[in-house]
């Protein structure tokens, strides 16, 4: 692919046009990422927290989305990994939400069944529970509801990662112009 030409532009070089230009260049798909910063993931790719979640409050097909994606993420950061050396730190390691007044339980409560109902896993807590699980939790929880399937990645470190793979398989990039 010379500088003139690619078979996809691609504007914009946070984690989603990174995964983009990745997935494209495996297929042999030869991608032409365009980014006005000087280096990839820069702005709120950077600053992500990387929590990896499904409130699932949506019907169809958000929940199935949000699962298959869930559920690719072990194998895509073992990819990365191989292909960049990269550890991009997915960790599985659920998510627990607490509340502190009665207000907040139903509202919680509310989203675990609509999770559940969705296909996912959620448990409610008793205070005992959540602090079994978290001992630094306040003592002053009335409950909480565990989110076992979520997960988390570092963002920066994924984003270099999607990068990195994608420049190996082809992949071309125009930064800070």
């Amino acid at each position: 692919m010379n500088r003139d030409h690619a078979d996809v532009i691609i504007i914009g070089g946070g984690i989603i046009g990174c995964a983009i230009a990745y997935n494209l260049a495996k297929r042999d798909i030869k991608p032409l990422l365009i980014d006005k910063a000087s280096t990839v993931g820069t702005e709120a790719s950077w600053a992500g927290a990387g929590i990896l979640t499904s409130h699932a409050s949506t019907h169809e097909p958000y929940p199935t989305l949000c699962r298959a994606s869930l559920e690719r993420y072990p194998a895509l950061a073992e990819e990365l990994r191989a292909e960049t050396q990269i550890d991009i730190e997915f960790i599985q390691s659920g998510t627990l939400s607490v509340f502190f007044h009665q207000a907040e339980t139903a509202g919680l409560i509310g989203l675990a069944d609509r999770r559940v109902k969705r296909g996912f896993s959620a448990e409610v807590l008793t205070p005992e529970q959540a602090w079994q699980l978290e001992p630094a939790l306040s003592k002053s929880i009335i409950g909480a509801v565990l989110f076992p399937e979520d997960a988390q990645v570092r963002n920066p470190k994924m984003v270099t990662a999607l990068a990195k793979g994608a420049a190996k398989l082809g992949a071309k990039f125009r930064l800070g112009n």
